[in-house]
């Protein structure tokens, strides 16, 4: 559902029923965007230790986020399966995919926190409009030695008075970012 949000895969799991001999393996893959190759989630179920409850995952960051998918089980089967005497079965199998996390930052346009550039306030405030659906953007948190990489989503400009009835500039801007 909701083709126009970008999502990322978590893991993916199955149950399997019945696995039958060493000769069959299970790889769990999901094919994002209408792409023609699929992407692997985690390791291949191999033997009869696959039997039960399965979960695989990506490596977080890689090629794990999509706008839509099409989920996908391949059974590959060895030289020595036989048809007529095995019966695999899968009796469930599923995705477990996440929407990222928005925070709203709130961000005064004065001379103090132009403090060491040198915009002005209108330069300022483009430049804070001009990120929105650009390039990811590294935001730090106040205070703390501490970053993250997002997307802009959402610019609100937005003008308030302060206690000497001096008109601030403030932006509000909405940042995407996945929680790892």
């Amino acid at each position: 559902d909701e083709p126009e949000i970008l999502k990322q895969v978590r893991m993916m799991w199955c149950i399997i029923a019945q696995m039958v001999t060493d000769f069959f393996t299970v790889k769990l893959l999901f094919y994002p965007d209408r792409a023609v190759t699929p992407v692997a989630v985690g390791g291949s179920i191999t033997g009869v230790d696959g039997q039960g409850k399965n979960e695989r995952s990506l490596t977080v960051g890689t090629s794990d986020t999509f706008f839509q998918c099409h989920p996908a089980i391949e059974l590959i089967t060895g030289g020595s399966f036989d048809e007529s005497a095995s019966d695999p079965r899968i009796r469930a199998w599923g995705i477990r995919c996440v929407t990222p996390d928005v925070i709203r930052i709130t961000i005064p346009i004065d001379s103090r926190s132009r403090k060491g550039t040198s915009l002005n306030t209108g330069e300022a405030l483009k430049k804070l409009r001009d990120l929105k659906d650009g390039a990811s953007i590294v935001v730090g948190y106040p205070g703390i030695n501490l970053t993250f990489t997002g997307y802009v989503k959402g610019v609100i400009e937005k003008t308030v008075t302060d206690k000497l009835g001096n008109p601030q500039h403030q932006v509000i801007v909405d940042v995407m970012r996945w929680v790892l």
